[in-house]
């Protein structure tokens, strides 16, 4: 038996968001970024629900090998390339795509038998995470052309700051200057936020993330992903397992019997904490979730549970149904309150949940 606490995946939401993406890109390549577990939402739910993606971007081997195992034929994009001479057997048998951002890279590479008609090369410019600088894009860009193992070498870089035009128009800028210096002909640039910030930047391929999730990069596009109407793919949920009443408004929760005001005398205990991937750290009098649709705030989360305060929904008893994100709370509201961001939460989903899949 399994504690009520679960994900439920809407694959209908998950399949529209994609073709909402597609008319906003057009001829783009579509590469689904499914890398950390699908952003929290599972690698099958992926496979099921965007069946209509040209390809899936993965950050390790793993990620693209159980793909391949459960049924992905379409290309796959390994976003950080290899980290080892001995990962290139395993790129060649499971049928994967490259990135590459080191010389270390390129060095293996150049001297290694491997071949491939694509391979991806990082620009650094400005995130200053992965990839070369200007002068030495151009330079390996051309090291590997002359090797005449790969049939098209795209530009591939990462935006740093898409609130602001300036700053992509910048980057264009550079792109386009590398262009005059070098035949690059085959560009991928944009993730989701520029791609609903600038046309300009759709090109060839592009690398939808959180927008697949139905999930605004961020509030400057909060307006757009409305109108587009995107919708969240995953609602996580639970039930009402314990009630406590009260004779008085000021109670102590959990260990060292911390006190919380409450606004009843009536709080429900639900099946979720902070180990299943709710977030520690709440805002008294933000922070809510959805008892049987009422709003009801959360007071406390421990490890595996959690108070909420019953005042809007003293109806509630045990198996009430609990709505912590998803349909109709918004994780990015979640986030807000607990100080947080969308991404951090899907990422500290707990690998034992239980994942349902809605057609």
């Amino acid at each position: 038996m399994y504690r009520p606490v679960f994900i439920n995946i809407n694959l209908k939401n998950f399949s529209k968001n994609l073709s909402i993406i597609k008319k906003i890109v057009q001829n783009s390549f579509i590469w689904a970024v499914v890398k950390s577990n699908a952003y929290g939402h599972s690698l099958m739910s992926a496979i099921l629900g965007l069946k209509k993606a040209n390809g899936f971007a993965v950050l390790e081997i793993r990620e693209a090998i159980f793909l391949r195992k459960n049924g992905w034929k379409k290309p796959i994009l390994l976003l950080c390339g290899f980290f080892k001479k001995e990962e290139l057997e395993l790129i060649v048998k499971y049928r994967i795509t490259l990135v590459i951002h080191n010389k270390w890279q390129v060095k293996i590479l150049k001297n290694s038998s491997f071949i491939s008609e694509n391979i991806f090369i990082k620009l650094n410019s400005g995130m200053n995470r992965l990839g070369f600088d200007k002068k030495n894009f151009i330079k390996f860009w051309i090291e590997m052309k002359k090797t005449k193992k790969f049939s098209n070498i795209i530009l591939m870089t990462h935006f740093y700051n898409t609130n602001s035009k300036k700053s992509t128009k910048k980057i264009m800028y550079t792109i386009k200057n590398i262009s005059t210096k070098i035949p690059v002909n085959s560009f991928c640039l944009a993730n989701s936020a520029s791609m609903l910030l600038s046309k300009e930047t759709h090109l060839d391929f592009v690398r939808p993330g959180i927008l697949l999730y139905g999930v605004s990069p961020s509030k400057k596009f909060e307006k757009k992903v409305k109108q587009y109407k995107i919708k969240p793919v995953m609602t996580l949920q639970s039930e009402i397992i314990s009630i406590q009443e009260f004779s008085n408004i000021r109670k102590n929760f959990g260990y060292y019997n911390k006190e919380k005001k409450i606004k009843s005398r009536k709080v429900g205990i639900v099946a979720c904490g902070y180990n299943d991937g709710y977030p520690k750290k709440i805002r008294i009098g933000h922070s809510y979730c959805l008892v049987e649709g009422k709003k009801c705030f959360v007071i406390f989360v421990c490890m595996n549970m959690m108070v909420v305060d019953l005042q809007f929904c003293p109806q509630a008893s045990l198996g009430s149904k609990v709505e912590l994100w998803g349909e109709n709370i918004k994780i990015n509201e979640v986030a807000e309150f607990c100080q947080t961001s969308s991404y951090q939460i899907f990422s500290n989903i707990s690998k034992d949940i239980r994942y349902f899949y809605k057609k």
